[in-house]
């Protein structure tokens, strides 16, 4: 394996690697792969730690639902479904996209104010959560939020949230979307003046026999 995906971007670790194949040298391969990834591989990992909720200690463990960018403006959006902030609003962490472009060791991250904080989806009796994001160029961000029990057998409805460029406030526009299906993905796209949205619904076909469209 390492030969093959080391072959065309350090031929001279995977000629090794073949090498410590036939001649038992595995250790000492490892260490100078081991070197080779640390001083050529983009590590973003403190960045992450420094939000406090990524690593062995965190006591919440973030997780990313989903990503955006609006390259205008230098900015790449992370979506997290998990921790809420402290006033129950969803995370989103904006970073510098040429920062990660360019494969800076240190990221700066800011919380973007939403002050979207997900409520009860009274069809399952179950809270909304993140599970997209997606910016529409000059316009804005939209959040989706869909719903289903803890067991992933049953889906209840989605929503679409809307927050304008320069506002500090998200604005629910799209309510009671598919009941019954789990929405996890979302694109939109300009048709004339307006704009059209693409949702992805994953309904686990496996586990509860309805199928994912």
């Amino acid at each position: 394996i390492g030969v093959v995906s080391y072959a065309e971007t350090a031929p001279d670790i995977a000629q090794r690697i073949a090498e410590a194949m036939d001649g038992g040298e595995e250790a000492d391969v490892q260490r100078e792969l081991c070197a080779y990834i640390a001083a050529n591989n983009y590590d973003p990992e403190m960045a992450w730690r420094n939000t406090g909720y990524f690593g062995e200690n965190a006591q919440q463990r973030l997780k990313v639902e989903g990503i955006a960018c609006n390259p205008i403006d230098d900015a790449l959006y992370f979506a997290l479904s998990q921790p809420m902030n402290k006033d129950e609003s969803v995370i989103i962490y904006k970073a510098s996209l040429n920062q990660v472009i360019e494969r800076k060791k240190k990221i700066n991250f800011e919380i973007l104010k939403t002050n979207l904080k997900p409520g009860l989806d009274s069809s399952l009796n179950e809270p909304f959560v993140l599970t997209d994001i997606y910016y529409v160029q000059d316009k804005g961000l939209l959040f989706l939020l869909s719903s289903k029990t803890p067991d992933e057998r049953f889906s209840g409805t989605s929503q679409i949230w809307y927050q304008p460029d320069g506002s500090e406030e998200a604005r629910l526009v799209a309510d009671n979307i598919a009941p019954g299906n789990f929405a996890s993905g979302l694109a939109a796209y300009k048709v004339g003046d307006n704009y059209n949205i693409g949702i992805v619904f994953d309904n686990n076909p496996a586990q509860n026999d309805i199928p994912s469209r």
